[in-house]
């Protein structure tokens, strides 16, 4: 982020170099500031801030009408060195439940910094707003959801808020939060939620090191547990607060590279060389899972194959969230329904058990479903006693917004409440389960949820290396392979003086891929290679006939 310091209109410029050149794009006029500047936003972002006194809110569509499904943003309005905030409503025109008095789509605004302060009120078609909302202290946050079955999204106008702010006229009291306090990268984002307007901020982060930004975020070097700090001031006075041990820094490197020889046609067994919960991929920046497990065994392959593989880590803290059980309020046992909860994680969780309840014992199929991109994330299949069970799913779910549920193609038989049901359920900082496609009036079957945050390492190479095998009684004949001139920078020439005609010869790369297969050479014949177009490196020729086998080093300047 860039922040700037005078009026005026600004070109942006982005270069960007590899080994193949340099590209410049340039922006012309692309940034505008000016002192009488209307500002607006859309809200299109999770957890998203503004600072001005006054300004302009509209739904993720902007001015003009429309807005996605299954969004879940906010915004928290804290401009500085207000002591309150006035935020007027024009209109909230999102897509309502009629004669239920319910939404599917609403704004809900709330008197503080985010989503855990008092609830000021929850407004859609069916639920309208009042002209205005004042805080009580220096911040408003805004949320908007929309859920996932809305067929024509940009019928509803949305909304159109306005805020102006008051100054402050106390000293500030000092408050912070920061997001995800375990970290394995050792970044920490810290944010200021001091009421009373601060104009100034000093951070002491535990390790040594400061800060007189806002919300700073810190990069903690070494694993540990920190205190944390904060002093705030104004012109009427400061105050200061101190969090103890409330930082947990472990970072997670990428575990290391592992390999299995093989011949053509078996089967790789990648095994990791320490204790962890690994998730395979085929690439480094695969999303599709392969396989999840200590142990990974590939397909049947000819040829050498790379996959990459991760390590999940864990704090080691489970978390209860969702409501605890079915006694909220009223319900029942249905078996007719497609029906979900719809949560928004903040961070990378571990889904490892829900409560369910059911009156026919049975095997069910329970998805997890990512309903922007249409597509099952996971799913499991598992047995329901009668009555009350505990639910193991270890779904690992990243930052994002999803859907957890049951289809009527499946059986059901679970229970749902259809009263006192008090969205959203939070774990703060963690996961909101904020609705479900019925309505806010229904809770849908998965109850006591229990996660565990998780981070994943950077990946590792795993390498399915494939050699032509021969008998157990071969016999070594690398004296009598000549390779040269070596090292290299364009042709190599190869001669062999044992074998009276070597069918069966490679050029291998650092991680055991073949790179180039050869002709057949007969005995005292020079074979040779052009090689000018590899990359620069140590490569191995591996040789073999019915009995006999040769390698040697090549190295390719």
């Amino acid at each position: 982020m860039h922040t700037y310091t005078d009026w005026g209109t600004y070109d942006v410029e982005l270069s960007a170099t590899s080994t193949c050149g340099t590209d410049v794009l340039t922006d012309v006029d692309a940034i505008t500031l000016e002192p009488d500047a209307d500002c607006w936003i859309a809200m299109n972002e999770t957890n998203g801030q503004a600072t001005g006194c006054t300004g302009t809110l509209y739904d993720p569509g902007g001015p003009i009408w429309g807005y996605d499904n299954g969004l879940d943003y906010s915004v928290t309005i804290k401009p500085l060195g207000a002591g309150g905030v006035t935020l007027f409503f024009n209109y909230v025109i999102t897509e309502g439940q009629g004669t239920f008095g319910s939404c599917y789509d609403y704004l809900t605004v709330y008197d503080g910094f985010d989503a855990n302060s008092t609830i000021m009120g929850h407004f859609c078609d069916s639920l309208p707003a009042p002209d205005s909302l004042e805080s009580t202290g220096s911040a408003m946050t805004v949320r908007f959801r929309s859920d996932g079955n809305n067929p024509f999204p940009s019928f509803w106008p949305g909304y159109w808020l306005e805020w102006e702010c008051s100054p402050t006229t106390v000293a500030p009291t000092a408050e912070f939060s920061f997001e995800n306090y375990y970290s394995c990268s050792g970044d920490i984002q810290f944010i200021d939620q001091s009421d009373g307007g601060p104009s100034s901020w000093l951070w002491n982060f535990g390790d040594g090191t400061s800060s007189t930004e806002q919300d700073p975020l810190h990069h903690y070097i070494n694993d540990g547990t920190y205190t944390v700090s904060l002093l705030v001031s104004n012109a009427f006075g400061s105050d200061s607060i101190t969090k103890s041990s409330t930082i947990v820094i472990g970072k997670n490197p990428a575990p290391v590279t592992i390999q299995d020889d093989i011949c053509p046609g078996e089967v790789g067994i990648l095994v990791p060389q320490e204790e962890g919960d690994f998730r395979w991929y085929a690439s480094a920046n695969d999303t599709t899972l392969l396989h999840a497990g200590d142990t990974f065994t590939t397909p049947t392959i000819q040829n050498s194959t790379l996959y990459y593989y991760e390590n999940l880590r864990s704090p080691g803290t489970q978390q209860a969230g969702g409501a605890l059980n079915n006694l909220m309020g009223g319900g029942g046992y249905v078996d007719f329904f497609n029906q979900a909860l719809w949560f928004h994680a903040y961070q990378d969780i571990i889904l490892e058990e829900v409560t369910m309840y059911t009156d026919t014992a049975g095997y069910r199929k329970i998805t997890l479903w990512d309903p922007q991109e249409g597509v099952a994330v996971d799913s499991a299949v598992v047995f329901l006693e009668l009555g009350e069970n505990n639910v193991e799913l270890n779904f690992h779910i990243p930052e994002g917004s999803y859907e957890l549920g049951m289809w009527y193609t499946d059986l059901l038989r679970c229970f749902r409440n259809n009263s006192g049901v008090t969205y959203p359920y939070d774990i703060p900082d963690v996961l909101s389960i904020y609705n479900s496609p019925a309505g806010s009036d229904y809770y849908y079957y998965f109850y006591d949820w229990q996660v565990r945050p998780y981070c994943a390492s950077a990946r590792g190479e795993a390498i399915a290396s494939v050699a032509i095998c021969t008998g157990v009684d071969e016999v070594d004949f690398s004296e009598g392979l000549s390779v040269y001139p070596n090292p290299t920078r364009g042709e190599l020439n190869l001669s062999q003086t044992v074998v009276p005609n070597l069918e069966n010869i490679a050029l291998y790369d650092a991680q055991g891929r073949m790179i180039i297969k050869l002709p057949s050479m007969r005995k005292d014949e020079v074979v040779s290679i052009d090689v000018h177009d590899l990359s620069a490196g140590v490569y191995t020729i591996k040789a073999y006939s019915d009995n006999a086998i040769a390698t040697k080093q090549v190295i390719i300047q």
